[in-house]
């Protein structure tokens, strides 16, 4: 099988059962220290890596500069928002609001990289995505209050901010080495994540760590964070930019079902209707309007 369809169907497992095991987490433990602690694992296992590699930061101006805007929307903004998130909405609610992330990735796309622009497919792929939001929106207002609606907010905005990230790599990181990307990603990201949970919610020891929470986060650290994001570095040099915006429909279609066969989570009507708006939109916006091209 081709590598790259092999590291693309990989991303979209690991990823899609990330969104259970962040619940699972946060549910008995405060979100942004679940979440730094999971950064701080990255970084441990990739800057390993990379000097059992030999490699090093990428030190140019510039290169600095892609690190810096990738790595906060990446890792300090995005998850912030995704974990706090997950306090308040379920896990596949979650996972199916995140898939807006490509359409922004469209817009972003029309305006920042050449030969890209909007076709009327993409056009009316990301109005019915825009659309499958506004009914997720009104449900949660409707049925779990303000509260829920918040959380929300924070998932389409963690979305917003890692489209940034993305388009950043895509147009300006392809001479980087992928490894050391995703090192420098997880420095910039990690460190300010780690003072905002010392900040807000204490002493991480304070909390009863139990053995399922160690593990969650091993294997959020490692798979979901560490190995993931490295690969998704070297994708973004091997496959379509069209193709790889369709990892997050793949992990959502099995982040839905592992929170109804684990957690027992039921979409409701309006969710149903606002997930079947938006995939549609996803699949017109990146597939039906893609074009036979080399890579980009």
């Amino acid at each position: 099988m081709h590598r790259p369809l092999l590291v693309w169907l990989f991303l979209s497992a690991i990823w899609g059962s990330t969104w259970l095991v962040i619940k699972l987490g946060v549910s008995e433990l405060p979100p942004f220290t679940f979440a730094w602690a999971r950064f701080a694992l990255a970084t441990t296992v990739i800057y390993a890596l990379l000097k059992l590699k030999g490699g090093r930061l990428p030190w140019g101006k510039q290169d600095r500069l892609v690190v810096l805007i990738s790595g906060t929307c990446y890792f300090t903004i995005n998850y912030a928002l995704v974990y706090w998130a997950e306090t308040r909405i379920d896990s596949s609610l979650a996972a199916v609001l995140y898939t807006i992330f490509p359409l922004f990735g469209l817009l972003m796309a029309h305006f920042f990289v050449p030969n890209d622009r909007i076709t009327l497919a993409k056009l009316v792929g990301v109005i019915l995505g825009m659309v499958g939001i506004v009914f997720l929106f009104y449900e949660q207002l409707s049925l779990a209050g303000a509260e829920a609606t918040w959380g929300v907010v924070a998932v389409v905005f963690a979305a917003f901010t890692c489209a940034i990230g993305a388009t950043t790599v895509k147009l300006h990181a392809h001479h980087i080495d992928p490894l050391s990307l995703t090192a420098g990603q997880l420095l910039v990201g990690t460190v300010p994540l780690c003072l905002l949970g010392l900040i807000v919610e204490g002493n991480p020891l304070q909390y009863h760590w139990r053995p399922a929470h160690l593990l969650a986060v091993g294997y959020l650290g490692i798979l979901g964070t560490a190995l993931t994001f490295s690969l998704l570095n070297w994708l973004f040099k091997h496959m379509a930019l069209t193709k790889t915006n369709l990892i997050p429909l793949a992990s959502t279609l099995i982040a839905v079902w592992l929170g109804w066969w684990v957690r027992g989570e039921v979409l409701h009507p309006l969710t149903l209707i606002g997930t079947l708006f938006t995939f549609s939109g996803l699949i017109l916006a990146t597939v039906f309007s893609s074009k036979p091209s080399g890579k980009t």
